[in-house]
């Protein structure tokens, strides 16, 4: 997996047909201006539960989340841009709740090293000693 810069386009990719035709006719919203708000908040927060786990040696550059936590950031924004955007029938507002749980709770499980996250293309994991103390490696 790999570290990717976060944009509009994955949360577009979440919304389904009900939501996307609300996201086009947002009118007096600038739903654009609102993910620039959005986007870094959820990103800030992505990367803080991450960087909460000590199995994770480096966080990718400014702005990038780890690829595995890509439907759980996605999920977030689009909740958030939803709540903004408004006007959507309570179809599925149900359905939308139990996703944004689910999605904190697989950043949640990141934090408290359930998830395990690939460290950024280049950088290589360090040895570490081992928990009984000692040479992690065995020498003959």
């Amino acid at each position: 997996m790999a570290w990717i810069t976060f944009t509009p386009e994955h949360i577009k990719a979440r919304l389904i047909d009900v939501e996307l035709e609300a996201y086009e006719d947002a009118g007096d919203i600038d739903v654009e201006t609102k993910l620039d708000g959005i986007i870094p908040q959820v990103v800030g927060m992505v990367r803080g539960k991450v960087s909460s786990c000590e199995d994770v040696i480096s966080l990718g550059a400014a702005g990038e989340i780890p690829d595995e936590l890509l439907w759980a950031a996605s999920t977030i924004a689009k909740y958030s841009l939803i709540s903004v955007i408004g006007g959507l029938d309570e179809q599925h507002d149900k359905l939308r709740m139990e996703e944004n749980r689910t999605a904190h709770k697989q950043l949640d499980d990141a934090a408290s090293c359930k998830i395990s996250i690939a460290p950024p293309s280049g950088i290589e994991p360090e040895a570490r000693p081992s928990d009984c103390g000692g040479n992690p490696l065995l020498e003959f």
